[in-house]
């Protein structure tokens, strides 16, 4: 009785849903656009999915479709959507602001420059204003700056002809970015405004995060684009800027979120494994920084970052020839980067190779930050015992450079230490310069009995 039973109710059950998909399709189509109108738009997919499926030529479908998945954030299935909607027939007036931002967060700059060419002369003057914007930021990641200005003065001018107050705000703070000579407040300023008066410009939102992002507003970027991500919550690459974004900011609890997230759908993914590396690492659990930067960087992303990465990891670990083997490569390209040059320095030490120590300073650019450096691993090389090697070190190096006196005092010891009085010389020098800044008390105290103390030693000899 309990099987008939159930038989029953699955066979009541199946005739109910076969009835609703038996509703005429433009009745569907109408509950599917009052979802889309109360931004219930999963709601729409679940309703259209059974439209189309029973009528795959609906190009309305198609298109409302298309549009649900944009707001979602699913952009590679809404481009699939819009791209059949077009070879339906749907007219280009009623998809090209949705379509373009779809191809621009999808990053196919040359579809959206292929768009504008073929069909800006078929489009009005409100469409071309609108989409204006991201042509031009497509042109520009093509290096086409000529291109990308000309489209950005286009779409200023539209927007003033047909007096659009949205639209001459958004295409006048794209056109003004082109000003010379540039001027990056102002940019974020005018950016700013206009990502607050008509946030639904998500890239131009976006636009702002990445400006606030190259001035290293880390915190401020990734605010700007958490307000994207309400609106998109699907965008998989604006996830990624916004863990990056929170990883430089520091803001390790967020950026863990994140990226936590982000590993579950893409345990493989070599620039979410980068970023993955990049907490771990600042959290010191170097073991599991290693295998995600191992990860990254046997799937093929060998950048400066994942190298530098990979060396400092090493370099914790106590792995000297791993590390030099990332850091070399680095030290290479990259002879002035300080970090890159206190890495090397600091293995080559712990390896005691004085040659190259000496090599690497006179590869590199005469400066105080590279004086100083090489400077502390002479006193390094005295500390450790190997007098001969602080010596040796000590007179490749430009001390006239050098400001930091602390490290002024650490050379002077060292020629002291080594039998070389001009350390008193260094001393006296050091005293007479602090005393004509008027420096700190404490300093020109310190000098002083350090010249004391060098001239009782040296009278002692």
């Amino acid at each position: 009785m309990k099987k008939i039973t159930g038989s029953v109710i699955v066979i009541i059950t199946l005739i109910f849903v076969s009835g609703c998909n038996t509703a005429p399709s433009s009745e569907r189509l109408l509950s599917a656009h009052q979802e889309y109108k109360n931004k219930n738009y999963p709601a729409v997919i679940i309703q259209l999915k059974n439209l189309i499926r029973d009528e795959p030529q609906n190009k309305e479908a198609r298109l409302l479709m298309a549009k649900s998945q944009y707001q979602l954030g699913n952009f590679l299935n809404a481009e699939k959507e819009f791209i059949r909607s077009i070879e339906l027939g749907t007219e280009l007036e009623e998809l090209s602001h949705y379509y373009i931002n779809t191809l621009y967060a999808i990053e196919d700059h040359i579809g959206i420059t292929n768009f504008w060419e073929e069909n800006n002369s078929k489009l009005t003057k409100l469409s071309r204003a609108e989409i204006a914007p991201i042509i031009s930021l497509a042109f520009l990641h093509q290096t086409k700056r000529k291109n990308s200005f000309e489209v950005a003065t286009l779409g200023k001018n539209l927007a003033i002809e047909i007096q659009s107050p949205e639209l001459i705000m958004i295409n006048t703070a794209v056109a003004n970015s082109y000003n010379q000579p540039a001027d990056i407040d102002k940019t974020i300023k005018e950016l700013s405004e206009s990502c607050e008066s008509y946030p639904t410009r998500w890239i131009i939102c976006n636009l702002l995060g990445n400006a606030l992002f190259s001035e290293k507003r880390f915190n401020d970027a990734a605010q700007v684009l958490e307000g994207i991500l309400q609106q998109k919550p699907n965008h998989t690459l604006l996830v990624l800027k916004l863990a990056d974004s929170y990883i430089k900011s520091g803001n390790n609890e967020k950026a863990d979120l994140y990226v936590n997230e982000l590993l579950k759908k893409y345990p493989d993914q070599p620039f979410v494994n980068l970023l993955a590396a990049s907490i771990e690492l600042r959290k010191e659990n170097f073991e599991t920084s290693l295998n995600h930067i191992n990860s990254s960087m046997n799937s093929g992303l060998v950048t400066p970052q994942a190298k530098l990465i990979a060396g400092i990891v090493h370099y914790y670990l106590g792995n000297d020839e791993q590390a030099l083997y990332h850091i070399q490569g680095l030290r290479n390209a990259f002879p002035n980067n300080p970090l890159i040059t206190k890495l090397y320095v600091s293995l080559q030490l712990r390896l005691g190779d004085i040659n190259s120590i000496k090599n690497a300073y006179s590869e590199s650019s005469p400066s105080e930050e590279n004086s100083e450096i090489f400077a502390l691993a002479s006193l390094e090389f005295l500390k450790s015992g190997d007098s001969k090697k602080s010596t040796e070190l000590l007179q490749e190096i430009d001390i006239s450079l050098i400001k930091n006196q602390k490290i002024l005092n650490s050379v002077s010891l060292i020629k002291l230490a080594t039998g070389d009085n001009s350390g008193i010389n260094d001393l006296e020098n050091s005293l007479t310069a602090l005393e004509a800044e008027l420096a700190d008390r404490n300093d020109i105290s310190k000098v002083k009995i350090l010249l004391i103390s060098s001239l009782l030693a040296n009278n002692e000899k």
